[in-house]
């Protein structure tokens, strides 16, 4: 009997995937809603969950999704096989590191600062006389530190609202989706955007062991996601 030669290929990328795919994935992430947290019984869920589940089940691979502070989360990622991290935006600093899929979404990075002390930013420079809050080892701490200004980070983003509302710091280096968020969490209102400093594109980024067959395959799922208007949600702007 013959195969008609498009169920062949078919049958071999399966084949070829399967060959090439992980009994299972480790994903790590960090508190940073709406793209990820936890729910009120302490499920991993949001925005770019919704995507990663997705994704992955599209592939046939199972995973199982960990929470952490950014930094845990981006080393054990860079040095256990068959693990990854997100939501990661992806630069030069980090482009050898890992393998990469995506983007899965997109945010605004801002200073923030309590409205009743009027700040006002003209350029980034103008930032660097006050004392910025921030998070270890992420992108737009390691972004800020690069271009000249002192930043005071801690290892979890929740902790700089409290820290602006105690008048600890007086700009918080944040998403400003994300950070609205935590800020309403602790009935913080006095708050708001000074300055945009960078738009940031966020990846899954893998160990570097993974196969680059898998790595072409779920990029390939994702367009096909993308197509489908499954990201609509997470790749724009949310004012």
């Amino acid at each position: 009997m013959r195969l008609i030669p498009w169920v062949i290929a078919l049958v071999s990328l399966s084949v070829s995937l399967r060959a090439a795919a992980a009994d299972k994935i480790v994903l790590h992430t960090e508190d940073y809603p709406p793209y990820q947290t936890k729910d009120a019984n302490g499920v991993v869920t949001g925005d770019n969950v919704k995507v990663v589940v997705e994704l992955f089940k599209r592939a046939g691979i199972p995973i199982e999704i960990k929470m952490d502070t950014w930094k845990k989360s981006f080393e054990a990622a860079k040095k256990n096989a068959e693990q990854a991290v997100f939501s990661t935006t992806r630069n030069p600093e980090r482009e050898a590191l890992f393998k990469w899929v995506g983007p899965i979404s997109v945010s605004r990075s801002v200073f923030m600062a309590k409205a009743s002390r009027k700040i006002e930013l003209k350029k980034l420079e103008d930032a660097f006389s006050y004392k910025i809050g921030g998070v270890k080892e992420d992108s737009k701490t390691l972004f800020l530190v690069k271009q000249g200004a002192k930043v005071d980070a801690v290892d979890q983003d929740a902790k700089n609202a409290k820290r602006l509302q105690k008048g600890e710091i007086d700009l918080w280096a944040t998403g400003y989706i994300s950070g609205m968020k935590f800020a309403k969490d602790i009935g913080f209102d006095d708050i708001e955007e000074v300055f945009v400093f960078r738009e940031d594109y966020h990846y899954i980024a893998l160990n570097l062991e993974t196969k680059t067959q898998l790595v072409l395959e779920l990029n390939r799922i994702l367009d096909t996601m993308r197509s489908e208007g499954l990201l609509d949600a997470t790749l724009k702007f949310k004012n």
